[in-house]
């Protein structure tokens, strides 16, 4: 089992590009999403994952306008670009948990191997 905590605030993925000043588009929460891609980086101590994977995901919020399934999405996609796991395509199964009204959130991540089983019926 692989663990990775990343404290405070994650971004959702809803609403993150806007339109400047000039009519350029530009990604409003990037500095956010570098922030957790840093914090990945530096947790990282094996190599890249690359067969299916199991996440547990421990999610803490300040406030009660961020949206779990949002979150999970930026998270995922910050494994990815982080390297952790090649693509987010892998993660076939998903426990996600999340408190709101946090002062301090920390959010908490496990990675473990998908194991595969076996169902009489599938025969």
């Amino acid at each position: 089992m692989i663990k990775f905590v990343v404290e405070n605030y994650i971004p959702s993925k809803k609403n993150e590009t806007r339109r400047g000043k000039y009519g350029n588009w530009y990604n409003t929460k990037q500095p956010e999403i570098d922030a957790i891609i840093l914090q990945f980086k530096s947790q990282k101590k094996e190599p890249t994952i690359t067969e299916n994977i199991m996440v547990f995901f421990d999610v803490q919020c300040k406030s009660h306008r961020q949206d779990l399934l949002n979150i999970l999405n930026c998270l995922a996609d910050c494994l990815e670009k982080a390297k952790i796991i090649v693509n987010d395509r892998q993660i076939v199964s998903v426990v996600a948990k999340i408190v709101w009204g946090v002062k301090e959130p920390i959010t908490i991540i496990k990675i473990e191997k998908h194991r595969k089983t076996t169902n009489k019926n599938d025969r």
